[in-house]
Parts: structure tokens; sequence; C-alpha cells
């Protein structure tokens, strides 16, 4: 297989598929919802803020930093929230 750099990306042989995905950063109020999706009800302030300083918009980090946090137990449902 020959590799070699075109630009800024590398570019592979015929015989590897690729496909390049741009995400950009989703917005604190998006890093909400998802964190309502994954954890099945509305997050409070406190946690967004948590969110959007460390996962800094990557929906990847958000989902990863919400998973470690219920896998420790960390989160508490009070109040509906």
């Amino acid at each position: 297989m020959k590799t070699w750099l075109e630009g800024d990306r590398a570019i592979f042989g015929d015989d590897i598929a690729y496909h390049e995905i741009n995400l950009d950063k989703i917005s604190p109020g998006d890093q909400a919802e998802l964190a309502a999706d994954q954890l099945g009800a509305p997050i409070r302030a406190e946690l967004l803020d948590l969110l959007v300083e460390r996962a800094e918009g990557n929906p990847f980090f958000t989902e990863q930093i919400l998973r470690y946090l219920q896998e420790k137990e960390l989160l508490l449902l009070e109040n509906g929230a």
C-alpha cells in the first residue's frame, strides 16, 4: 500500500476506502439536548457549564464525559433534572 500526503491530509491507495467528515462545534443548547437525550432527563445549568468548558463543543467528548459521570455514579436525578 502506498501512502503520500496531498495538502494537509494523507491519501491512501485505491484499495482502502475512506470518508472524510468535518464536524463543527455544537452549541451549548445542542450540548444540553444531547445530554438530555443520553440521560433521559433535562440537565441542570451546572452540568451544562461543565460540559461546555470540558468538551469545548465536541459532541463525542460530550458523550464521553456523560458516560464517565454515569459510570462513576456522579450524577443525581433531583426534581426531574
